[in-house]
């Protein structure tokens, strides 16, 4: 019996760590400085950065025995490690909001009457509150939200009457109150509080 041995390569990639010794060597234009910087000794730090280089099989940096210089390639790294470190730093805070619901989509239907009173106020309170979410508005019927929302099509609706469904949560959002328009020599007209009464 005999054994067979299969060859393979392995593509090695850099990492956000390699890319923050780079752009201090290249901010710095020293790797003793550098080092001092990222609290590694200068040979790992040297050793790190010709990994980079052969990772990437181009020359970022021009090495003297005074100075350092960027290559044109390591000049376009330069500005890409820049960016990348700084989207990598804020991943906790994209995590963060995400995991508490303060991040994504809120699609709400109303009812049109609400547009000039309601909406607007909860709206910008929503939006102080949780200003990385994009809402969006439809101006929709009664009927027309409960269907959407058993269809998952809106998140939530916004309306004026009470609708008893057994799947549907509702909550009250805001009172309001009525107003009488009465003729000006109608006989309750001079009353402050008109009561309802059911004929």
């Amino acid at each position: 019996m005999h054994n067979k041995v299969i060859g393979y390569t392995e593509k090695v990639f850099m990492d956000l760590r390699q890319l923050s010794y780079f752009v201090a060597v290249a901010e710095e234009l020293s790797f003793s400085r550098a080092a001092v910087r990222v609290h590694i000794s200068q040979p790992p730090l040297s050793r790190q950065i010709a990994r980079l280089e052969q990772e990437l099989d181009a020359q970022l940096l021009v090495r003297s025995s005074h100075e350092v210089a960027l290559t044109p390639a390591g000049q376009a790294l330069l500005q890409e490690a820049r960016r990348l470190l700084a989207l990598s730093a804020g991943i906790p805070d994209v995590v963060g909001r995400a995991s508490r619901g303060e991040t994504g989509s809120l699609r709400i239907g109303f009812v049109g009457s609400t547009i000039y009173t309601s909406v607007p106020a909860l709206l910008s309170q929503y939006r102080r509150l949780y200003p990385h979410v994009a809402v969006s508005l439809q101006q929709l019927t009664v009927a027309r939200q409960t269907v959407m929302l058993k269809n998952s099509e809106i998140d939530v609706g916004i309306i004026r009457q009470s609708v008893t469904e057994p799947w549907l949560a509702t909550r009250s959002l805001f009172k309001e109150g009525f107003m009488a328009a009465l003729p000006t020599h109608h006989p309750l007209a001079g009353q402050d509080k008109v009561m309802l009464q059911s004929q």
